[in-house]
C-alpha cells in the first residue's frame, strides 16, 4: 500500500482499484486455503459414509493461471454478482502473468508488474527484487488444483466440472460420470452452478443404489441468487433423497463478516433455515 500511494502520480487512475481488488482476491484465496485440510477430512468421511460429495467454489484461479502470449484484458469465469471479486479477475491485472504458479503467487507477479510498474521491464531495479520476494514466498496451492490432486493421491475418482478451457468442453460427460456413481467427488465452480443436476438417483431404470449427496460449499459467492443456483444442483425436483449442505467457514473475521451478510439474504430468500 505505501508503494502504491507513492506511485500514484505516476499510475492511470484505475491503478487503486485494481490493487485493492487484488488484494481481496489474493486474500480470499489464502483463507480458502486454511479451510482444506477441514475439506478433505470431511470428503474422506462423508465418503466412507457412501455418499456422493459435490464441493462448492467460486472460482478455479485460471485467470491468475493463465500466460497469454500478448497483454490483454482476462474475462474472469468467477464473480457471480460482479463487484470486487469480478473486478479483480476481469480488470487485466491477470494479463502481466507470464508463467503458471499457483493462484496467490501470480496475483502478486500480476499486481507488481501490471498494477505498480505497468511501463517496466521484469529487470528493473525496483521490480526485480519484489518478483524475487514474492517468487520465495512459500504460498499455498491454488485450491482447486490442490483438491483435484489430492483425491488423485487418495484414489478417488472425481470430476471437475468447472469453466476452465480444458475441462468445459467435457462437463456433460463428467457429470454423468457423476449422476451414474463411476465417480464420487464432483467439483463444481459459478461457472457450473446453472443447468447441472447433481442430485441423487436411483438411475434411468430405478435400480441404481442411492447415494446420498453431502453439498460441502467451500466459498460462498458474492451473490446470495447465485449461491442458491449452486446449492440447487443438488436438491432437485425427483431426488431420491434429501441433500445435506455444509457451509465450510473459517474462523477469519472477514470471512465471517462477509458470510454474515450473505447468510441473512439467503435466508430471507428461504435457502436457509433454523
Amino acid at each position: 500500500a505505501r508503494l502504491l500511494r507513492r506511485r500514484a502520480p505516476l499510475l492511470p487512475p484505475s491503478a487503486g482499484s485494481r490493487f485493492w481488488s487484488a488484494h481481496q482476491r489474493f486474500f480470499r484465496c489464502l483463507v480458502t486455503a486454511l479451510k482444506l485440510p477441514t475439506l478433505h477430512a470431511m470428503l474422506r468421511e462423508g465418503l466412507a459414509a457412501g455418499k456422493s460429495v459435490v464441493v462448492g467454489l467460486l472460482g478455479t484461479g485460471e485467470a491468475y493461471n493463465s500466460a497469454p502470449t500478448e497483454p490483454s484484458p482476462v474475462k474472469a469465469e468467477a464473480g457471480g454478482g460482479g463487484g470486487a471479486a469480478a473486478a479483480a479477475e476481469g480488470d487485466g491485472v491477470a494479463a502481466a502473468v507470464e508463467t503458471t504458479p499457483p493462484a496467490p503467487s501470480a496475483i502478486l507477479k500480476a499486481v507488481i508488474s501490471s498494477v505498480l510498474f505497468p511501463e517496466a521491464a521484469p529487470t528493473h531495479r525496483e521490480v526485480a527484487p519484489l518478483l524475487a520476494r514474492a517468487a520465495a514466498l512459500d504460498l499455498p496451492p491454488n485450491p482447486l488444483d490442490d483438491i483435484m490432486r489430492t483425491l488423485a493421491a487418495d484414489g478417488v475418482p472425481a470430476v471437475e466440472l468447472s469453466g476452465r478451457q480444458e475441462v468445459a468442453p467435457h462437463r456433460n460427460a463428467q457429470r454423468a460420470r457423476f449422476q451414474s456413481g463411476e465417480a464420487t467427488v464432483a467439483v463444481i465452480s459459478d461457472a457450473a452452478s446453472t443447468g447441472v443436476s447433481l442430485h441423487a438417483t436411483r438411475g434411468a431404470d430405478g435400480t441404481q443404489p442411492v447415494r446420498p449427496r453431502l453439498h460441502i460449499t467451500l466459498e460462498l459467492n458474492w451473490s446470495a441468487d447465485r449461491q442458491i443456483q449452486q446449492l440447487g444442483r443438488t436438491h432437485r425436483t425427483g431426488q431420491a433423497c434429501p441433500p445435506e449442505h455444509v457451509l465450510l467457514v473459517s474462523d477469519v473475521s472477514g470471512e465471517k463478516r462477509f458470510v454474515s451478510t450473505i447468510a441473512r439474504r439467503l435466508h430471507s430468500l428461504g435457502a436457509l433455515s433454523g
